[in-house]
């Protein structure tokens, strides 16, 4: 008897404690106070909200749902209490809905979890590109620097093969100059002997000139 006593009282405040949180919810959402005995989980067509589950979340909380309030067990509650604002939310039920005497406008609505979810990707994938842009840079930098080594290597590779090169022609220019110059020599020792070798032909063949002795 004691046990079940217990069990009760701790139902019964998980329940007050759970409809004081969805209360404070809708008035935080959406900006209306609902007092905490009149909070619905089957909202009836005249009050101003109705529940909105996330995405996915939909089979999970469709059967507490589907219950009163007043019927769920203490991890029910627990559960509810743990999770609004998070798995599912209160929204209007319509754009113009009645503002009875026991419903009093208190503020301007806050961002749906949705709005929130939706602006953190949005801010998360912002946070992906600035974080993204400079290794861009870095890897374009990396590249260039790359290209710059790879031009530096060909340059100098050819820079060698001009030196080489070049060395060759002066090679070439030095064996023949060397070339002419003994041809020079040569020809400054055969000139002299072929002037008199003209001579002497002339001699001999000029009319009533012996050269014999």
């Amino acid at each position: 008897m004691a046990s079940t006593r217990r069990s009760n009282t701790e139902r019964r405040r998980a329940r007050e404690e759970c409809r004081e949180k969805l209360s404070e919810h809708i008035r935080q959402r959406l900006g209306i106070r609902i007092g905490p005995a009149e909070v619905r989980l089957k909202p009836c067509i005249k009050d101003p909200y109705a529940w909105r589950v996330l995405q996915g979340k939909e089979e999970f909380f469709s059967q507490i749902f589907a219950t009163n309030l007043s019927s769920h067990s203490t991890s029910t509650y627990r559960i509810l209490c743990r999770e609004v604002g998070k798995s599912f939310e209160a929204v209007h039920s319509d754009p113009e809905f009645p503002t009875p005497d026991t419903i009093t406008s208190l503020s301007f609505p806050e961002p749906s979890f949705r709005t929130t979810i939706d602006k953190l990707k949005e801010e998360n994938s912002k946070l992906f590109q600035e974080i993204n842009h400079p290794r861009t840079n870095h890897n374009a930098e990396l590249k260039r620097r790359e290209l710059l080594e790879v031009e530096n290597r060909q340059l100098h590779i050819i820079k060698q093969q001009l030196q080489s090169q070049m060395q060759n022609y002066s090679d070439a220019v030095d064996y023949l100059r060397n070339i002419m110059s003994r041809y020079i020599l040569g020809l400054d020792k055969v000139l002299p002997m072929l002037e008199d070798l003209r001579k002497q032909v002339a001699l001999e063949e000029a009319p009533g000139i012996n050269v014999h002795r």
